[in-house]
């Protein structure tokens, strides 16, 4: 956590998350709770490089901050889990500080729900997942806006792309990491050159095929996903902003539990029945009538 002046982490969570974190009540059961601390510690990037990886002293500084939030939030019922790290570069390093750290923090809770962001390696973390015993996650940050072939493809080109090879592959990851693989950010936003056109309901258009394209994969092949971000602070965004997303009509307005398609639909099965009988007894009456 070093150089952003907040070292040591103790401090940092006791005194001034601690209280904010321990007020979370356990009961009743309302909504799922996710604890940001974004606005706590940084990882120094804005140097120009990540500090944490320096020494031996800033890893046991995150580790003692995640055992932290674990002994604290891991009682609450409705705490969806902690995630590691957000968006490492994968490397041995890197997987040993994973191992050792999920060790420390299984001593603590055996079965909270733990996050691991797959360091832009899936293929390699759903793996790793999969094979372990305990409730660990991996998470896959997917963009499409980014890079100079993302450029290239309008979103309706991004979006039969989604279709066809990368929901298969999100099946593949889903199956080898046992079902624990979530989305934990994505958007509906493309790069300007992908939107085609200065007309914004086009825009629109364009960003809305390949939100739901998105939507259906991570819906069918994931166990949930996290829009990034909520809202932004300045300014119309329907890309990048959920809300805008929603107004613009790019997002559905409500987002429910998913339909298991093999369960009989009882309340539908019961209306059509209902709707027959009284079928059938308009019919009788109109030929006495007659």
């Amino acid at each position: 956590m070093q150089p952003t002046g907040l070292f040591p982490p103790m401090k940092i969570f006791t005194a001034q998350q601690g209280d904010k974190i321990t007020t979370v009540s356990p009961s009743p059961i309302k909504k799922a709770v996710i604890a940001d601390l974004a606005n706590v510690a940084h990882c120094g990037i804005s140097h120009g490089r990540v500090h944490m990886w320096d020494s031996e002293v800033n890893l046991h500084s995150t580790s003692i901050a995640l055992q932290f939030l674990v002994r604290n939030l891991s009682p609450i019922a409705n705490c969806v889990g902690v995630e590691l790290l957000n968006e490492p570069a994968n490397n041995e390093r890197v997987q040993a500080w994973y191992e050792k750290t999920i060790a420390c923090l299984r001593r603590i809770s055996p079965d909270f729900p733990i996050y691991i962001s797959d360091a832009w390696d899936l293929n390699w973390y759903s793996t790793k997942c999969g094979e372990r015993p305990d409730f660990v996650i991996v998470d896959h940050h997917l963009y499409r806006s980014f890079t100079e072939e993302d450029r290239k493809k309008s979103g309706d080109e991004h979006a039969a792309e989604i279709r066809s090879s990368t929901s298969g592959w999100l099946a593949e990851m889903s199956k080898r990491a046992r079902g624990n693989l979530i989305i934990g950010e994505w958007s509906a936003a493309l790069h300007p050159e992908s939107l085609r056109s200065d007309d914004p309901p086009e825009q629109d258009r364009q960003r809305r095929v390949f939100a739901q394209a998105q939507l259906e994969a991570f819906e069918q092949h994931t166990a949930g996903w996290f829009f990034w971000t909520y809202k932004k602070e300045h300014g119309w965004d329907a890309g990048w902003s959920f809300r805008n997303a929603i107004q613009a009509e790019i997002l559905p307005k409500s987002f429910g539990r998913k339909r298991n398609p093999k369960l009989v639909d009882d309340e539908g099965k019961r209306d059509s029945k209902l709707e027959q009988a009284l079928g059938k007894s308009l019919g009788s009456s109109r030929a006495r009538l007659y």
